[in-house]
Protein backbone atom coordinates (compact mmCIF):
# COMPACT_ATOMS: atom_id res chain seq x y z
CA UNK A 1 0.00 0.00 0.00
CA UNK A 2 1.31 3.46 -1.17
CA UNK A 3 0.22 6.36 0.93
CA UNK A 4 0.88 10.36 0.62
CA UNK A 5 0.99 12.31 4.02
CA UNK A 6 0.04 15.59 3.57
CA UNK A 7 0.40 18.88 5.64
CA UNK A 8 -1.36 22.07 4.13
CA UNK A 9 -0.15 25.33 4.78
CA UNK A 10 0.42 28.34 2.50
CA UNK A 11 3.78 28.92 3.33
CA UNK A 12 5.37 25.25 3.22
CA UNK A 13 3.14 22.22 2.33
CA UNK A 14 4.77 19.42 3.43
CA UNK A 15 4.15 16.28 1.47
CA UNK A 16 5.52 12.22 2.05
CA UNK A 17 5.18 9.30 0.22
CA UNK A 18 5.35 6.03 2.15
CA UNK A 19 4.71 2.54 1.64
CA UNK A 20 4.36 -0.44 3.39
CA UNK A 21 3.12 -4.39 3.11
CA UNK A 22 0.48 -5.22 5.29
CA UNK A 23 0.88 -8.34 7.67
CA UNK A 24 -2.58 -9.89 8.07
CA UNK A 25 -4.71 -6.84 6.99
CA UNK A 26 -2.63 -4.82 10.01
CA UNK A 27 -0.17 -2.03 10.34
CA UNK A 28 3.11 -2.89 12.30
CA UNK A 29 5.41 -0.16 12.63
CA UNK A 30 8.72 -0.38 11.52
CA UNK A 31 8.00 -2.39 8.63
CA UNK A 32 6.82 1.06 6.35
CA UNK A 33 9.86 2.70 3.72
CA UNK A 34 9.23 6.23 3.03
CA UNK A 35 9.86 6.72 -0.60
CA UNK A 36 9.68 10.59 -1.37
CA UNK A 37 9.48 14.05 0.34
CA UNK A 38 9.02 17.45 -1.05
CA UNK A 39 7.47 20.73 -0.20
CA UNK A 40 5.18 22.91 -2.10
CA UNK A 41 4.81 26.80 -1.69
CA UNK A 42 2.92 28.69 -3.87
CA UNK A 43 4.38 32.56 -3.31
CA UNK A 44 2.18 35.59 -2.62
CA UNK A 45 1.17 37.14 -6.14
CA UNK A 46 -0.54 40.45 -4.39
CA UNK A 47 -3.79 40.37 -6.43
CA UNK A 48 -7.08 39.92 -5.48
CA UNK A 49 -7.26 36.67 -6.34
CA UNK A 50 -4.22 35.50 -4.42
CA UNK A 51 -5.47 33.44 -2.18
CA UNK A 52 -7.80 31.30 -4.48
CA UNK A 53 -4.54 30.80 -6.60
CA UNK A 54 -2.48 29.80 -4.23
CA UNK A 55 -5.23 26.99 -3.07
CA UNK A 56 -5.08 25.95 -6.58
CA UNK A 57 -1.57 25.61 -7.23
CA UNK A 58 -1.33 23.79 -3.79
CA UNK A 59 -4.19 21.21 -4.75
CA UNK A 60 -3.20 20.81 -8.11
CA UNK A 61 0.86 20.23 -6.84
CA UNK A 62 -0.88 17.73 -4.62
CA UNK A 63 -3.23 15.57 -6.47
CA UNK A 64 0.05 15.69 -9.12
CA UNK A 65 2.28 13.93 -6.50
CA UNK A 66 -1.01 11.40 -6.04
CA UNK A 67 -0.85 10.62 -9.16
CA UNK A 68 2.84 9.79 -9.69
CA UNK A 69 3.54 7.65 -6.59
CA UNK A 70 -0.02 6.27 -7.70
CA UNK A 71 -1.00 5.88 -4.22
CA UNK A 72 -3.83 4.30 -2.53
CA UNK A 73 -4.75 6.38 0.14
CA UNK A 74 -3.38 10.30 0.89
CA UNK A 75 -3.92 11.09 4.83
CA UNK A 76 -4.43 14.67 4.77
CA UNK A 77 -3.64 16.77 8.34
CA UNK A 78 -6.82 18.01 9.74
CA UNK A 79 -6.72 22.11 9.63
CA UNK A 80 -5.70 23.20 13.08
CA UNK A 81 -7.95 25.67 15.19
CA UNK A 82 -6.76 27.95 17.34
CA UNK A 83 -4.56 30.56 15.61
CA UNK A 84 -7.11 33.49 14.82
CA UNK A 85 -10.25 33.47 13.38
CA UNK A 86 -8.41 34.21 9.90
CA UNK A 87 -5.92 32.10 9.51
CA UNK A 88 -8.13 29.06 10.98
CA UNK A 89 -10.37 29.83 8.35
CA UNK A 90 -7.84 30.41 5.28
CA UNK A 91 -6.03 26.83 6.75
CA UNK A 92 -9.95 25.00 6.86
CA UNK A 93 -10.22 26.73 2.77
CA UNK A 94 -6.98 24.88 1.53
CA UNK A 95 -7.62 21.90 3.39
CA UNK A 96 -11.37 21.42 1.36
CA UNK A 97 -9.68 22.89 -1.50
CA UNK A 98 -7.11 19.84 -1.47
CA UNK A 99 -9.72 16.99 -0.74
CA UNK A 100 -12.01 18.40 -3.05
CA UNK A 101 -9.67 17.75 -5.97
CA UNK A 102 -8.08 14.64 -4.74
CA UNK A 103 -12.38 13.28 -4.26
CA UNK A 104 -12.83 14.95 -8.07
CA UNK A 105 -9.62 12.79 -9.60
CA UNK A 106 -10.98 9.71 -7.81
CA UNK A 107 -8.70 9.09 -4.48
CA UNK A 108 -9.48 7.80 -1.42
CA UNK A 109 -8.34 10.24 1.89
CA UNK A 110 -8.55 10.75 4.90
CA UNK A 111 -8.12 13.44 7.76
CA UNK A 112 -5.91 13.00 9.95
CA UNK A 113 -5.67 15.21 13.59
CA UNK A 114 -2.48 16.36 14.66
CA UNK A 115 -2.78 14.07 18.20
CA UNK A 116 -2.83 11.05 15.74
CA UNK A 117 0.68 12.82 13.74
CA UNK A 118 2.18 12.90 17.22
CA UNK A 119 1.42 9.76 18.25
CA UNK A 120 2.65 7.78 15.06
CA UNK A 121 6.14 9.29 14.81
CA UNK A 122 6.83 8.77 18.82
CA UNK A 123 6.52 12.62 20.44
CA UNK A 124 4.95 14.40 22.66
CA UNK A 125 4.51 17.62 24.13
CA UNK A 126 2.95 21.04 23.60
CA UNK A 127 5.80 23.72 22.44
CA UNK A 128 5.44 24.00 18.39
CA UNK A 129 9.13 24.60 17.82
CA UNK A 130 10.41 21.62 20.37
CA UNK A 131 7.54 19.27 18.13
CA UNK A 132 8.48 20.48 15.07
CA UNK A 133 12.36 19.57 15.83
CA UNK A 134 11.35 16.09 17.54
CA UNK A 135 9.41 15.32 14.50
CA UNK A 136 12.84 15.92 12.02
CA UNK A 137 14.92 13.78 14.92
CA UNK A 138 12.26 10.87 14.78
CA UNK A 139 12.42 11.16 11.56
CA UNK A 140 16.08 10.93 11.10
CA UNK A 141 16.16 7.98 14.17
CA UNK A 142 13.78 6.00 12.31
CA UNK A 143 14.19 6.73 8.69
CA UNK A 144 17.85 8.11 8.15
CA UNK A 145 16.64 10.93 6.17
CA UNK A 146 17.37 14.53 7.05
CA UNK A 147 13.77 16.49 6.03
CA UNK A 148 11.80 19.32 7.18
CA UNK A 149 9.93 19.76 9.81
CA UNK A 150 6.73 19.63 7.37
CA UNK A 151 7.97 16.53 5.51
CA UNK A 152 8.62 15.16 8.94
CA UNK A 153 4.99 16.14 9.71
CA UNK A 154 3.54 14.63 5.97
CA UNK A 155 5.09 11.32 7.32
CA UNK A 156 3.37 11.35 11.07
CA UNK A 157 -0.02 12.06 8.80
CA UNK A 158 0.90 9.21 6.54
CA UNK A 159 1.65 6.92 9.00
CA UNK A 160 -1.27 8.08 11.14
CA UNK A 161 -3.72 7.88 8.10
CA UNK A 162 -2.25 4.05 7.43
CA UNK A 163 -3.74 3.36 11.16
CA UNK A 164 -6.78 5.13 10.81
CA UNK A 165 -7.77 3.34 7.53
CA UNK A 166 -7.06 0.43 8.73
CA UNK A 167 -8.96 0.68 11.80
CA UNK A 168 -12.09 1.64 9.45
CA UNK A 169 -11.60 -1.58 7.59
CA UNK A 170 -12.35 -3.69 10.42
CA UNK A 171 -15.69 -5.08 10.62
CA UNK A 172 -17.91 -3.32 13.27
CA UNK A 173 -18.43 -5.96 16.41
CA UNK A 174 -21.86 -7.51 16.86
CA UNK A 175 -23.77 -5.63 18.89
CA UNK A 176 -24.58 -8.14 22.15
CA UNK A 177 -27.80 -8.96 22.45
CA UNK A 178 -29.63 -9.71 25.84
CA UNK A 179 -32.51 -11.78 25.85
CA UNK A 180 -34.99 -10.48 28.41
CA UNK A 181 -37.36 -13.34 29.79
CA UNK A 182 -40.79 -11.93 30.97
CA UNK A 183 -40.49 -11.97 34.40
CA UNK A 184 -42.88 -11.08 37.91
CA UNK A 185 -43.96 -7.66 38.38
CA UNK A 186 -43.87 -6.33 41.95
CA UNK A 187 -47.39 -5.16 43.14
CA UNK A 188 -48.27 -2.27 43.71
CA UNK A 189 -49.73 -1.74 47.67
Amino acid sequence: MIVLGIDPSYRATGIAVVSWQPTNGRYIAGTEQVQATGVVSAPKRGDSDDEAYRRKHIADACTAWAHTHHVDLVAVEEPCRGLNAATDAMLQRLSATITDRLSADGHEWTLVNNRKRLRALGIHGNDSAALKRAARRAVLTRYGIDVTADEADAIGHALAGVRQWLDAQRPAPEQLRLAMSGGRRAKRQ
